[in-house]
């Protein structure tokens, strides 16, 4: 099965912003002046990671899915929310309720598998927080 790149990029991308830092196969991490570490597909850590990675595959694809439209999709993916003009607070933000009417409706009526609603709840409680940043600045 061929995946979409930019899925597959997306979803590495949220597995190493969620992950906790020990978790994070060295092959990622940035180290200056030591040699490219070995990449061992076998190892636990990797194996783990695969899995994360795979976790975002199946929010992402469920995201995009779910949504009225690609472009709102890839913000709430990429945590760029749209935020209206003089908005005071998050439950006016129409990409923040729209966000809340994917996960509801994956959690309470789809049914989704406990690893989908938890990587929804991290993204949409990120996405959150990035519109109440914009508020307060």
């Amino acid at each position: 099965m061929n995946q979409d790149p930019s899925i597959s990029k997306a979803a590495h991308e949220l597995t190493l912003s969620f992950i906790n830092e020990a978790d994070i196969p060295s092959r990622f991490k940035k180290k200056s002046g030591d040699k490219k570490s070995k990449f061992d597909p076998q190892s636990s850590m990797e194996i783990n990671f695969q899995s994360e990675v795979r976790k975002w595959v199946r929010t992402i694809e469920s995201i995009i899915m779910n949504s009225k439209n690609k472009e709102q999709a890839w913000r709430f993916i990429r945590i760029k929310p749209v935020i209206e003009p003089n908005l005071t607070t998050v439950t006016k933000c129409q990409d923040f309720l729209d966000f809340l009417d994917i996960l509801i409706q994956r959690r309470d009526v789809d049914n989704c598998d406990s690893d989908e609603l938890g990587t929804l709840c991290m993204l949409h409680s990120t996405f959150q927080k990035q519109i109440e940043t914009a508020i307060i600045s």
